[in-house]
């Protein structure tokens, strides 16, 4: 028999500043969903990142005197501080870094994207 194996995710949270409940609900519920799942013998995989598009981050970055690379980075590492300190477990993580390609897309690094098999 075939486990049924699930991909988790979260709505991203944007680096314009420090996720508040908005962000942290969601997140939140996904990863006690992801823990249920591996609890059941299912296999699962949660991933998350954070979205670094848009002017607000060029925004935020130049009132700081920071490249847009450097303020996305700062606040990465910020979001996953506060993730960790909640005990929400992600099985990989990214930053969605493809400013200037137009395509929209990305890959997490490592991860391997399982099908959803019902």
């Amino acid at each position: 028999m075939t486990k049924k194996r699930t991909l988790i995710t979260a709505a991203l949270p944007y680096v314009n500043n420090v996720p508040h409940l908005g962000n942290v609900i969601p997140t939140l519920s996904a990863d006690v969903y992801h823990r249920f799942l591996k609890l059941s013998g299912f296999e699962s995989i949660y991933i998350c990142g954070t979205d670094e598009h848009g002017t607000r981050t060029e925004i935020e970055a130049a009132q700081r005197n920071m490249s847009p690379d450097d303020y996305c980075r700062e606040l990465h590492a910020k979001i996953l501080k506060l993730y960790n300190w909640l005990g929400i477990e992600f099985d990989t993580t990214f930053r969605k870094v493809d400013h200037h390609s137009g395509s929209g897309g990305f890959q997490p690094p490592n991860a391997q994207i399982m099908p959803v098999v019902t």
